[in-house]
């Protein structure tokens, strides 16, 4: 219900019911979408649908409206993804990328958009020149999954998780966990030699797992306190806040956990309440509140 008091509607903004990928450059109800979609929005009301092997971009409509109601003048286009080349570090048009699986996005306010897919991150820059800034395997804490974050202090953040069976079948060990990359000294997330990656929350590696873990999947959130002794199973989704914050689906716990950092490099593991802090430089500061 609305502010007068009226019901609220629902309305179709993009799709026919059919699915498929047809009706790029029309109107985006005229359009097929895929049946497994992550959508995220920027600041000006734009869009993004990582739908199969690409991102569709779903603009508003007339100069002024500023919002997606569904309307004819809203446009569908494919923005990254589509082609046949293999992203690479150097910097190529975005359409003309392979992505396999586009998964979820997180835009920038200076035009840029983070995505994950199946081989790693992706920069898409506001020219449409994309660059993968990160790539599955490489680094030591795991490959990408399907969420990626851009945190307000302008680090990409993404989930990742994963299992090893283990003796007597089928038991096995999970782990989830919650990874950052820090921005380069040109001050931005692009792939350059000095962007650092650490975990945040999560175990950090099989080493850290228990030696003795009930069937799997373990789902046991394992308490609040600190970040890195936390249990996360499946972190699905990520969500920034203003302050430095954020919050992850803990999908197979079903839980949402909100991550902020302590100051004074404490590595208590009890609750905390306060969740208005901004990132440490500390890893170890990280803690689930």
């Amino acid at each position: 219900v609305d502010a007068a008091g009226n019901p609220d509607r629902i309305v179709t903004i993009a799709g026919t019911g059919v699915c498929g990928q047809s009706g790029d450059g029309g109107q985006a109800t005229a359009a097929q979408l895929g049946n497994d979609l992550y959508i995220r929005t920027d600041a000006g009301g734009v869009l993004y649908v990582s739908d199969g092997d690409r991102v569709r971009r779903i603009s508003p409509g007339q100069p002024g409206d500023g919002s997606i109601d569904g309307n004819a003048d809203e446009l569908i286009t494919t923005y990254a993804g589509g082609g046949t080349e293999m992203p690479g570090p150097t910097p190529v048009p975005a359409t003309s990328l392979a992505l396999g699986k586009a998964l979820g996005s997180a835009p920038s306010a200076g035009g840029d958009l983070y995505v994950a897919f199946r081989d790693g991150i992706l920069r898409v820059d506001a020219s449409g020149q994309a660059s993968r800034v990160r790539q599955t395997g490489q680094g030591a804490y795991g490959p990408v999954g399907d969420s990626v974050a851009l945190l307000s202090n302008g680090e990409l953040a993404w989930g990742t998780s994963g299992c090893r069976w283990s003796s007597p079948y089928p038991d096995r060990q999970c782990f989830g966990r919650v990874n950052r990359l820090t921005k380069g000294s040109d001050g931005f997330v692009n792939g350059s030699a000095d962007e650092t990656e650490s975990p945040i929350a999560g175990y950090r590696d099989w080493a850290e797992l228990p030696l003795t873990m009930p069937p799997a999947p373990p789902r046991n959130s394992n308490g609040d306190g600190h970040g890195l002794s936390a249990r996360l199973q499946t972190p699905a989704s990520l969500v920034p806040l203003p302050n430095g914050s954020f919050v992850v689906v803990d999908a197979e716990n079903g839980l949402l956990r909100l991550v902020g950092s302590l100051t004074g490099g404490t590595t208590n593991t009890a609750p905390y309440a306060d969740a208005g802090l901004s990132y440490a430089v500390n890893v170890n500061d990280t803690a689930i509140l």
